[in-house]
């Protein structure tokens, strides 16, 4: 009996994974209100009731694919911030690699261009709370603890730099994106700089 359950709970999980991945492909390549169900359970040979066992609605699967893609870039960016030996060059990579990973043409349009669309503010801060924010106020925190940045505070320092990393890419999402992004990671770095001269 227990072998049976286990089965049934990999299989679930399985299940579940796939139907974000593909939901995630399809929600990237033409947004969020182009896609219907069919697009996402055909591939997978599922039906409307399999997706409901682990979805209310399409909704709340493009909220599992939003928690899934800012789970891997804040993965990209704690990893980038963790290489480097001095902490404020490791707030500045978290703060590139952000730009970087947001950027991507997936990434840019489930993160910074449908979310706000699809679900409500708080949904989004709270998806924010536990990925991006998590990352910057570990960063910046590992900087005020080496002695820098003492005089500022920390969730207003995270809050200000999470907000121009957004609208950076915000702004570069409507058009010269690779452009955009590398003159808003210039500004970006050099602000960083002038703080921690201050």
């Amino acid at each position: 009996m227990r072998k049976i359950s286990k089965f049934k709970a990999a299989k679930a999980a399985d299940t579940h994974h796939q139907l974000v991945q593909v939901a995630r492909a399809v929600f990237s390549d033409r947004g969020f209100g182009d896609v219907s169900l069919n697009d996402i359970l055909t591939p997978l040979q599922l039906t409307k009731g399999a997706l409901y066992h682990h979805f209310r609605d399409k909704k709340d699967l493009f909220r599992a694919v939003l928690v899934a893609v800012q789970s891997e870039v804040a993965a990209s960016a704690r990893e980038a911030g963790d290489i480097e030996p001095d902490p404020f060059e490791g707030l500045k990579s978290v703060c590139r690699t952000f730009l970087h990973e947001l950027r991507k043409p997936d990434v840019m349009r489930i993160v910074c261009i449908d979310a706000g669309a699809i679900l409500t503010w708080a949904e989004c801060a709270e998806i924010d709370e536990k990925h991006m924010l998590s990352v910057m106020r570990d960063a910046i925190g590992a900087v005020q603890t080496s002695g820098a940045l003492a005089g500022l505070d920390l969730e207003a320092t995270t809050r200000a730099l999470a907000g121009a990393i957004y609208q950076t890419v915000e702004w570069a999402s409507h058009d010269e994106a690779h452009n955009r992004i590398a003159q808003g990671e210039i500004v970006l770095l050099r602000l960083l700089d002038g703080i921690l001269a201050d």
